[in-house]
């Protein structure tokens, strides 16, 4: 069915030019290699790797793009699905047909996902059609032997739904097609199918889904899809610098006390990343090619890379696979600037502001960040643009270089995540500075609630050089197109509190200062990080109508604190503690480390507290290693109240300055005080430690916050003993709190 060239001579003659050009560019390639990534190809250059994990780590996302150039492997024995390209007729019953991910970008971290012998099994590979959904393919000029997949229904789905049924077709013609196979019905729950098809004698390929009934929860799957030789067999041999978590903890216990340095450091810091990650998947990922070993092997090697990757905080989503992925691509297109030793004004190593730009982007770039207005499209940020944009304005001294050099990766991140797309950044920068560097945004629109962006006179070619004379697009390639909208557009139309201040921060990270928007009841505020003359951050709410105490922010905060599920709806006043932190960052990061050591001990609860107050020791204010040792504590049955009162006391003359932290902490162990006697000695440290807090002036970078606070939770609750009236119904009566009105206990008092 596949014609074959009879020209042998000239055949013969073209593939020994060929050979001879693969071998030199081959050879140049490998000898540039590093010593581990020779000796892994000179093992296994006669096989393609398996790209397929049990689940056996947080779940992870993949993103499409990194793998659409792995189309054929060194031999040529497989050819995956997802690396072709569909034919017309294609289509999916709901939603788009999706590649190499899974079509639910929070299930399973968004990565394609089975059920393979009662396991969930992670694939980097992979389509997923919604039933009812046909796929086409044209594998005319593709010469191998049988297509083999996975096929079932993504496991987050579960049990729901009425199931998938697979069928699976060849055609010589792509007219007349032959059943090659009917699977069972399938489910989320349910093992998937292996399935091997002759394709020998076939031209065209279909993959038919249907719904069997309901088309609810149908995310039809073809996991590992590909094309294969007769012969082919999967490389599983495991790259050696990748341990297991069973060999890396094995490694750490044998340094336990000791001070963390040198192998032992290496080996904790690597067994956090590949618990991360999970150990199969990451396997597969750097057998997938080149660029993702020779970033994996880059990070994996050095520790102050992995410190400073893994006190960079989680990934947004805890999309960690796709974060790394962006990495891949940031590192593959950049890799020479993390040699720059060149020192600025400011006394910053170009090398080290470059590697926390990388970090940055790849933590907050593991979801889609784009254009608040419309998030979609050419709206949506490239990484690798991104460092490019920012390193330019960098190298040109249009940020504010003295803030921007100093900042640490969490700060970082909200320059990163800047919510505009990539042609505006400049564009916003030039436009500014313009406007006599005036960034309130105020300054540039009215608050008004008659507005609309999709207004044809912002689109129509006849109008553009209008737009262009006005706010010099061309200059700077703002895209001008119809339906996609700019900021330019919201300066002519005005927004309301939303708009407004998501411009802030888009000002803001235009100029490389962090900032965030945040809510508040019925409106939308944004923070602005500044500096103080000894280089400490602080925040500012601006926009503001709610102030600190009525402030929420629902996605990640900064260190992840406050985004948990038990601190309180309106945390934003978290960002004081976490700055905190992050002012004395080599206490935050050595703190930091000693934390992952929680992973290795989880169950043994008394090195689970000795770690935690390791880390206090380390750093006193440090809300992670409160919240574990409060959790060691809750843990433990045999803690007493009297041990759970010194741990309060603590916990309050430490955290004074930060009273919402302390607050929620204070909910974690409230109920542990049973007594009339702890019950009282709490609610009354808690009121001192409060009216303490609401009088302070000084002690803490931003005393104002703290009053602020304070005094807000001394009025949420009633934390008093008893009260006293000279008048009413108990005058001249000393009354006890209802709390205590029915407990059998004397109580003593004084007047003086």
């Amino acid at each position: 069915m596949k014609e074959k060239n009879n020209k042998l001579i000239n055949v013969i003659k073209l593939a020994i030019a060929l050979i001879f050009i693969c071998f030199t560019i081959l050879s140049c390639i490998f000898l540039s290699m590093p010593i581990e990534h020779k000796d892994y190809i000179a093992k296994n250059n006669d096989q393609n790797a398996s790209y397929s994990g049990t689940a056996d780590s947080e779940d992870k996302k993949v993103s499409k793009a990194s793998y659409q150039s792995v189309t054929k492997s060194q031999d040529n024995q497989v050819c995956y699905l997802s690396d072709i390209q569909y034919m017309q007729g294609s289509y999916a019953g709901w939603g788009n047909i999706t590649l190499d991910q899974n079509m639910d970008s929070n299930a399973n971290g968004g990565i394609i996902t089975l059920i393979i012998n009662g396991k969930k099994t992670r694939f980097l590979k992979g389509i997923i059609a919604h039933a009812n959904s046909t796929l086409l393919y044209d594998i005319s000029e593709y010469d191998y032997d049988y297509f083999t997949s996975y096929i079932g229904v993504d496991e987050s789905k579960g049990a729901n739904g009425d199931g998938v049924r697979f069928k699976i077709y060849t055609s010589l013609d792509g007219e007349n097609w032959d059943l090659q196979l009917t699977s069972s019905i399938l489910k989320g729950n349910s093992n998937a199918e292996s399935v091997k098809i002759d394709i020998t004698n076939a031209n065209y390929l279909k993959l038919d889904a249907d719904i069997n009934g309901n088309d609810g929860y149908d995310h039809a799957t073809y996991a590992d899809a590909k094309l294969i030789k007769e012969g082919y067999e999967e490389n599983n041999e495991p790259v050696s610098f990748i341990k297991t978590l069973e060999e890396y903890d094995a490694i750490i216990t044998s340094h336990y006390g000791e001070e963390i340095t040198g192998e032992y450091e290496l080996n904790l810091l690597q067994r956090e990343f590949v618990k991360n990650i999970g150990y199969d998947i990451l396997q597969a990922y750097v057998r997938l090619n080149n660029d993702n070993m020779n970033v994996v092997s880059w990070l994996m090697s050095d520790a102050t890379n992995l410190r400073l990757y893994l006190v960079g905080g989680a990934p947004v989503g805890g999309k960690y696979l796709a974060a790394l992925d962006v990495l891949k691509n940031l590192y593959s297109a950049y890799s020479p600037d993390l040699t720059n030793t060149t020192v600025t004004e400011n006394g910053v190593v170009l090398g080290d502001l470059y590697r926390k730009m990388m970090f940055a982007l790849s933590l907050t770039h593991s979801a889609d960040v784009g254009f608040w207005a419309n998030p979609s499209g050419e709206n949506i940020a490239n990484p690798v643009t991104r460092y490019q944009i920012y390193k330019d304005l960098h190298q040109n001294k249009l940020l504010d270089n003295k803030v921007f050099e100093t900042l640490e990766i969490e700060e970082m991140r909200w320059v990163m995540d800047n919510i505009i797309s990539d042609d505006q950044i400049k564009w916003l920068n030039y436009y500014v500075r313009k406007c006599n560097n005036n960034r309130d945004p105020y300054n540039y629109i009215n608050y008004t609630f008659d507005y609309n962006y999709n207004k044809s006179i912002y689109y129509t070619e006849e109008n553009y050089n209008k737009w262009n004379e006005k706010y010099n697009l061309s200059e700077y390639d703002v895209a001008y197109k119809q339906g996609l909208q700019k900021l330019w557009i919201v300066f002519e139309e005005g927004a309301v509190c939303g708009g407004i201040s998501k411009t802030g921060s888009n000002i803001n990270g235009a100029y490389g200062v962090p900032s965030t928007v945040i809510g508040q009841p019925g409106h939308a505020a944004y923070l602005q990080y500044s500096q103080n003359a000894n280089g400490d951050g602080f925040w500012y709410i601006y926009n503001d109508v709610s102030g600190w105490v009525g402030s929420e922010k629902g996605e990640r905060m900064m260190l992840g604190w406050g985004t948990c599920n038990w601190d309180s709806q309106f945390q934003v006043s978290y960002v004081q503690l976490a700055q905190a932190a992050l002012n004395n960052y080599t206490a935050y990061e050595k703190a930091a480390e000693v934390l992952l050591l929680q992973n290795v001990y989880a169950d043994d609860l008394e090195k689970l507290e000795s770690i935690y107050r390791k880390a206090l020791d380390e750093q006193k204010i440090n809300l992670d290693a409160w919240y574990g040792l409060i959790t060691t504590f809750n843990a433990n049955s045999s803690k007493t109240e009297e041990e759970y009162y010194e741990l309060a006391e603590d916990l309050s003359e430490t955290l004074k300055y930060y009273p919402l932290p302390m607050w929620d902490l204070w909910n974690l162990i409230k109920s542990k005080f049973t007594s009339p006697e702890y019950i009282m000695k709490f609610n009354l440290l808690q009121n001192r430690i409060l009216t303490e807090a609401a009088r302070i002036t000084s002690g803490t970078y931003q005393p104002d916050i703290t009053r602020v606070m304070a005094a807000h939770l001394l009025g949420k609750s009633n934390y008093s003993v008893t009260s006293f009236s000279f008048d009413g119904e108990n005058a001249e009566c000393i009354v006890l709190s209802d709390k205590f009105a029915n407990t059998r206990v004397q109580w003593d008092y004084s007047l003086d």
